[in-house]
């Protein structure tokens, strides 16, 4: 499934255990957006994935109608690229996610 096939904003507890999914060209555009049309005191940061791409938690889509945290910037978002942007569901995405070394492991 991708962001295309569905109908933002989601309900928290409909997006909480899913991750959206996407290659470089899409995190670069965010990058663009937020910095044109963002908050300074809110900001998507999106998590490197072992496998290059990147995802952020889809929880956010609960914040991206209007009224929403992220309405604005969501606002500026090209909807034909949806497509480009898979939703996984979050427990596949999770192994992919770097791990923190603990304080006092050696890598």
């Amino acid at each position: 499934m991708t962001l295309a096939d569905l109908t933002p904003p989601l309900a928290y507890e409909m997006a909480v255990d899913l991750a959206l999914v996407f290659g470089d060209p899409i995190a670069a555009r965010l990058a663009e957006i937020q910095e044109q049309h963002g908050s300074p005191s809110l900001h998507v940061s999106p998590v490197r994935l072992t496998d290059e791409r990147w995802m952020c938690c889809a929880d956010l889509l609960s914040e991206v109608g209007p009224g929403g945290l992220l309405a604005e910037g969501f606002s500026h978002l090209d909807r034909s690229r949806f497509a480009e942007i898979e939703v996984v569901p979050m427990s596949v995405i999770m192994p992919l996610v770097p791990r923190l070394l603990e304080p006092g492991v050696d890598a």
